[in-house]
């Protein structure tokens, strides 16, 4: 569904145009609000109606070739309410309805040049049209095109492209996991190892681990957990031991058999 956008096709002889955008009455505030572009390129019109246009030329035959937006300024309101001036009903309305086609037109995929989105979607640089950001009065023209498979209007719900980030965090979770875990089971062995007069841990499990068969492991109190959706678990045999307190022979260590704090 386009909110602030219709696609027309040319046929080499026709002129005139129909359009409609979501929203109120017309579906756009002023005629200059109004941008045409016929393979990217702007092209000038006049309105025959309210909701027709007719463009000088006749664009040629392409199916959906001829683009036409509405586009709102994005760097003044509509009104400035200040002492004096009009709050007629008219200027309240569009003052609202400004904002909400800015939004309509963030659905449909258009952004402004250098938004943050452009870090995980392909912008079309090749078919915007570069143009300064105002063209006589109207704001920047750009082209988000259906066809090419990169562009943000082709972005769907459950798209693999949106998964990018997520499975990144998730590959370096497991990474994270699995070197552990080669040290717990040796994978990755240490010789030797020593504490010094004074050592620290974090208080919270932050990765799943298991305790390999055979084996005792150690942590310290007197304040130890595990984070949510974490899981330790202890092989066959072996002990996992948390020292309570802050002065502790090894005779008062507990031995915690079913991975329980």
């Amino acid at each position: 569904m386009a909110f602030s956008y219709v696609n027309r096709s040319g046929n080499g002889s026709e002129k005139a145009f129909t359009f409609s955008f979501e929203g109120q009455d017309d579906g756009y505030i002023r005629e200059e609000d109004l941008v045409v572009t016929v393979g990217g390129v702007l092209a000038p019109f006049s309105l025959l109606s309210s909701n027709t246009l007719e463009l000088v030329d006749a664009p040629p035959i392409g199916e959906g070739n001829v683009l036409i937006r509405r586009i709102m300024p994005k760097d003044v309101p509509y009104a400035d309410f200040k002492r004096g001036n009009n709050f007629g009903q008219e200027v309240l309305n569009n003052s609202f309805l400004q904002l909400l086609y800015v939004v309509h037109e963030i659905l449909d995929g258009f952004f402004p040049e250098g938004y943050t989105v452009r870090d995980a979607v392909v912008f079309l640089e090749d078919v915007m049209l570069n143009a300064d950001l105002y063209v006589d009065g109207k704001v920047e023209v750009t082209n988000s095109d259906s066809t090419i498979g990169n562009s943000v209007v082709n972005f769907e719900k459950g798209d693999e492209r949106y998964k990018v980030p997520f499975d990144e965090a998730v590959v370096a979770l497991q990474s994270a996991d699995a070197n552990l875990q080669n040290q717990l089971t040796g994978n990755v062995p240490l010789a030797a190892s020593a504490f010094s007069p004074i050592s620290w841990h974090d208080q919270v499990i932050q990765n799943s681990v298991t305790i390999p068969d055979d084996k005792n492991a150690w942590s310290f109190g007197p304040v130890m957990s595990v984070a949510q959706g974490v899981a330790v678990t202890l092989g066959e045999g072996s002990y996992w031991t948390i020292a309570e307190g802050s002065d502790i022979s090894s005779n008062d260590l507990q031995n915690i058999d079913q991975g329980e704090l």
